[in-house]
């Protein structure tokens, strides 16, 4: 079911439009049934019988004098004092040759007291009722202007089908002795869309670090357009993506911009048919480790509205990123009135904060979880895939926001077993940020006023909050000032942004009861990584208390201090390998938690020894001791602590030397026979090299005819040096490569330099050559070998 609410502001003619067609004119006549029966639904459709029903021309009604048609009020009629039906049925049957023209549909009406109406059975409007949910007996609210404003509602072309259409409405008394109704309706369709005029706002909701949803109530359902950059030049926009309807018919689109970059000021307006509005900012939400202000107000309802007006520009005076609200927006019935909000909450300081700082709402029981309470607010995206109740993070605060209005009974919609109640001991359960914040209507704790708190929100308080490292609970509910502190969570009832005063108990008081004061209030507050201040304000800007909460920095990342360098294979890690323990600013913490060691990539399947789990020493941590067993190319060391990490830079690990005499130890069992204390200077074949030249050019130590040697010809009469450039060898020196120079010099014994493009060259078992032109000039070469990491 699609219903439509409509608002008296938004009056129209229905000869307005170009190329429109009178439906259902607003004088027509129509069949109506006055005897208090309850009708079920059926009444409502194409199909049903109403050749029973009376006949009267619009408008119908009792009791004011203006009527048409007047019809039977009940039991006192004509004087309808007392015994009045509560409801009364109208139908109205009219022909469409062919729906396919209308893209649009209008309707005007009067109601008193409340309406409810269908087109072909299908809910289109509905006016004035204190719940969506409604039968035959059900009251409606009282229509303050007595049946006498037209109201207009925008209805879905969609449902007129081709042939005959039915237009059906209930009229509700408030009461029994409820001494008038009225009703009239007229319906329209045209072949072009209805203008959307805006009717209230812009105004911001589900802030997040990326996107936020621009909110404008209007009276039709089309499109409305927020252009946004970062300049008032702009740049972007977007359009509605969704409208919910409010008990007055009017739309309040929400259009959610998308893609943004976080703790970044942007420029918006609003473009809808009647109007552009002036140019607004607002910021994006803060990441972790971004210090932020919010601010908080509750029951900002009558009778203190002059009282809301200050906090609201208070409060738009300490430029906060954030508001949160804790319910009891307005109204004095508890019914969620439309007017209700329209003359208490969107105020114009209000409405001049709102529009540049978004706020997230906690229900109270004045506004209740009802239509225009839906209608008028948004929530962030949440795990709790709800609307109604959801948790959010900000810089390094996590916010929980409950319902305590959720089933209309006050507390009950958290109670044990219900989803509400799961997700709120999950979502703390389960967040790590450096603080967590709970907003409810209702206090956990009170020590005066005349709420006493339901055992439901007792129980989230020991059983999760308690338990869960939460630092503050915001309330409203009882509207004075109490900061209560029970089991280490501060309970902070702010709870008077108008609402009436009530009394705190008199000194001296419970030891849990740090401060009261029965004054109007709000609070902003300031967060760090490590501090949370708060400070409660009265409407006038005097201090009525200050909260300090510091908690030592988090680490929140390592980083790597020394990089492991090409250790052999078996011997320590040298340098040492470091880690750096940090915090969200990037500071190095003084502390002394233990960090942990592993190998990351592992190419040669080697095992790291040594000791891998070393506290840190202010902050570093120092792996003195690590080796690893197998020589290797591209091995990482991977360093973690509680869920934090770092990786090292690759490196590889050479040939194991354990003798540290430069000689691959498997080498020189290959060709030495074992670890000798003199093989690397030793020359065992004679050959003039020692082991240690040879191993490092690639020669065979054990073969004199193997050497490393220059070779020197000529070419056409050019001379021509030539020498052999070995690869490196993978059994004896994985991670290692050879590498090559040539030098030169024209004055023996000094004046060696390396000739330009011979400086250092890859050995791949490729031959070098270099001619030397021309031939018979006095010069020296000589060749270099030596082995490197990659």
């Amino acid at each position: 079911m699609r219903l439509c609410y409509l608002l008296p502001a938004a009056v129209f003619s229905l000869s307005a439009w170009a190329a429109d067609t009178v439906l259902v004119p607003t004088n027509a006549v129509w069949k109506y049934l006055d005897n208090g029966t309850d009708q079920g639904s059926a009444w409502r459709g194409t199909n049903f019988n109403d050749t029973g029903w009376a006949a009267g021309q619009a408008e119908l009604g009792y009791g004011d004098g203006d009527e048409a048609t007047v019809v039977n009020c009940g039991t006192s009629f004509p004087t309808c004092t007392s015994g009045n039906y509560i409801t009364t049925y109208f139908r109205h049957s009219f022909v469409v040759t062919n729906p396919a023209q209308f893209i649009s549909l209008r309707c005007r009406y009067k109601r008193d007291d409340g309406i409810v109406a269908y087109l072909n059975g299908v809910g289109v409007i509905t006016n004035t009722f204190p719940t969506t949910t409604i039968a035959y007996n059900t009251t409606a609210s009282l229509a303050g202007d007595d049946g006498t404003t037209w109201f207009t509602a925008n209805l879905p072309p969609a449902l007129l089908v081709a042939g005959t259409n039915v237009l059906a409405a209930e009229i509700h008394q408030t009461s029994t002795t409820s001494s008038d109704i009225s009703f009239a309706l007229g319906l329209i369709g045209s072949d072009t869309p209805p203008p959307v005029n805006l009717i209230r706002g812009p105004y911001l909701q589900a802030a997040t670090t990326t996107g936020i949803c621009v909110m404008a109530e209007c009276d039709a359902d089309g499109l409305v357009t927020v252009e946004y950059g970062l300049t008032s030049g702009y740049g972007n926009s977007a359009q509605t993506s969704t409208t919910l309807v409010t008990t007055a018919g009017t739309y309040v689109h929400r259009i959610k911009l998308t893609g943004l970059a976080p703790d970044t000021l942007y420029h918006y307006r609003l473009v809808a048919d009647n109007t552009t509005t002036p140019d607004a900012t607002f910021r994006t939400l803060v990441g972790p480790g971004t210090d932020f202000r919010f601010a908080w107000m509750a029951d900002c309802r009558a009778p203190g509205l002059t009282i809301h007006d200050q906090v609201s520009a208070r409060i738009t005076s300490a430029a906060p990123l954030l508001s949160l609200y804790g319910g009891d927006l307005c109204d004095t019935t508890g019914q969620g009135l439309y007017s209700a909000f329209t003359n208490e909450f969107f105020r114009p300081n209000e409405l001049a904060l709102i529009r540049t700082v978004p706020f997230f709402n906690t229900v109270g029981n004045h506004e209740t979880w009802g239509q225009n309470t839906k209608a008028f607010t948004e929530a962030p995206p949440s795990a709790s895939g709800e609307q109604a109740y959801y948790s959010f993070d900000v810089g390094d605060l996590h916010v929980l926001v409950l319902n305590y209005y959720l089933t209309g009974t006050g507390g009950a919609g958290y109670a044990p077993g219900t989803a509400q109640y799961a997700f709120a001991t999950n979502d703390l359960a389960r967040n790590s940020n450096v603080w967590k914040i709970v907003t409810c209507h209702e206090p956990a704790y009170v020590f005066g006023g005349n709420h006493t708190p339901s055992a439901n929100i007792k129980n989230l308080a020991t059983n999760c909050f308690e338990k869960t490292g939460v630092d503050v609970m915001l309330s409203g509910h009882t509207h004075f000032f109490e900061h209560i502190r029970t089991n280490g969570v501060h309970y902070m009832i702010i709870g008077s942004a108008g609402a009436e005063l009530k009394s705190v108990p008199a000194p001296p008081w419970p030891a849990a009861l740090i401060a009261a004061a029965s004054n109007y209030n709000y609070a902003v507050a300031d967060v760090t990584y490590t501090s949370l201040t708060m400070t409660v304000y009265t409407e006038t800007g005097a201090v009525l208390d200050t909260l300090t909460l510091t908690k030592p920095p988090r680490p929140a990342r390592l980083t790597v201090q020394t990089q492991p360098v090409a250790p052999h294979a078996g011997a320590a890690i040298t340098p040492a390998f470091q880690v750096a323990i940090r915090d969200l600013k990037n500071n190095v913490i003084a502390t002394n938690a233990a960090v942990t060691v592993s190998l990351g990539a592992n190419p040669a399947g080697g095992a790291l020894s040594g000791t891998l789990t070393v506290p840190a020493t202010n902050g570093v941590a120092t792996f003195a001791d690590l080796r690893i067993d197998q020589m290797g190319a591209g091995y990482t060391l991977v360093a973690s602590l509680d869920g934090l990490a770092v990786t090292s830079g690759v490196f590889n690990v050479l040939f194991a030397d354990a003798n540290a005499n430069g000689l691959a130890d498997q080498w020189e069992v290959d060709y030495l026979g074992g670890l000798a204390g003199g093989n690397a200077t030793n020359d065992a074949d004679g050959d003039g090299a020692s082991n240690l030249a040879e191993f490092t050019a690639g020669t065979d130590p054990t073969n004199a005819t193997d050497r490393f040697v220059l070779n020197i010809g000529t070419v056409n009469g050019q001379a021509v040096v030539s020498f052999l450039a070995r690869p490196a060898a993978p059994q004896y020196l994985l991670g290692c490569d050879r590498h090559f120079a040539l030098d030169s010099t024209t004055n023996l014994p000094g004046g060696w330099g390396a000739v330009p493009g011979y400086e250092d060259l890859l050995g791949t078992g490729q031959t070098v050559a270099y001619t030397n032109a021309p031939a018979g000039s006095a010069r020296f070469f000589r060749a270099r070998a030596w082995l490197q990491n990659p």
